[in-house]
């Protein structure tokens, strides 16, 4: 867990050089859970409650 004013992400990615973050443009936009490197289409993405 993240303090709410800690240093976020988007500035830890402004750091990588554009080329590197065009090229790997897929990474960059993946929000941490893995799903966004699944490309099955049977395989949807489906939210979990943990509360």
């Amino acid at each position: 867990m993240m303090k709410v004013d800690a240093v976020k992400r988007g500035t830890w990615d402004r750091q990588i050089p554009l080329a590197v973050r065009q090229t790997w443009r897929g990474a960059m936009e993946c929000n941490g859970n893995g799903l966004c490197f699944n490309f099955d289409a049977k395989k949807p993405n489906v939210p979990v409650d943990e509360n």
